[in-house]
């Protein structure tokens, strides 16, 4: 397995909002002018004058720098559940989060670190295999042959996506106001899929899983060393 490279890496606190809450309150205009500062970030949340402050609070196109390390950061999700860092690792978006809860409860009187948390992770990486998935799957790629014999004038037909999960089949649909990502992130799959406008000879894969990106790379090269016997 050839590892193309990270896509994006995404890490979740899921916090209650009564164990993290400052005593004192915090307003919107500190909380988002202290996030905004302390990364940079070019897109933040703006509030009308008289307006409610909006359940989820989306910043982007920010940068994080501290002891000679330094990376962009994509996305920071903040909501009343929780907070979501989106970089190009998690590992990245980890630190990150690290950092919020530190500056937070430092500087703005936040119990975030205190505060009982559930962690989620979904990391999306592209690698090319050494052969299609239904090459390495004697009985799939006889599946493939038979939809193909059957099929006229069609380019041909490959297994584009093979999936792993828990629980039931969720689709989202959202309508609206932009939708928190918690869900998502708590209904991840393990995917792996053809990698959208790569030639199939390439055996190129968008790769997504609820785990580290170090993690995931891991369990694909163990994958396909399962699969080649």
């Amino acid at each position: 397995m050839k590892l193309i490279g990270p896509l994006q890496g995404q890490v979740a606190y899921k916090e209650a909002q009564e164990e993290y809450q400052p005593a004192h309150g915090a307003t919107f205009q500190d909380l988002v002018s202290f996030v905004t500062q302390r990364y940079g970030f070019q897109a933040f949340p703006r509030l009308p004058p008289g307006a409610p402050t909006p359940p989820i609070l989306a910043f982007g196109s920010g940068k994080y720098t501290y002891d000679g390390m330094s990376f962009a950061i994509s996305q920071l999700i903040m909501t009343e559940g929780g907070d979501i860092a989106v970089t190009i690792t998690t590992e990245q978006a980890e630190i990150v989060l690290n950092d919020l809860i530190k500056g937070l409860d430092e500087n703005l009187g936040y119990r975030l670190a205190q505060a009982n948390k559930e962690k989620l992770i979904v990391s999306n990486i592209v690698v090319e295999f050494d052969r299609g998935l239904e090459d390495y799957m004697h009985q799939m790629s006889n599946m493939v042959d038979a939809i193909n014999a059957t099929l006229k004038n069609r380019p041909r037909f490959n297994l584009k996506r093979l999936t792993f999960g828990a629980g039931d089949i969720v689709q989202f649909q959202f309508a609206g106001a932009a939708p928190d990502p918690m869900p998502m992130m708590e209904a991840a799959d393990f995917v792996i899929e053809r990698r959208q406008g790569a030639p199939y000879e390439t055996n190129r894969y968008f790769c997504s899983a609820p785990m580290s990106t170090t993690d995931h790379i891991r369990v694909l090269e163990q994958i396909e060393a399962i699969a080649r016997g």
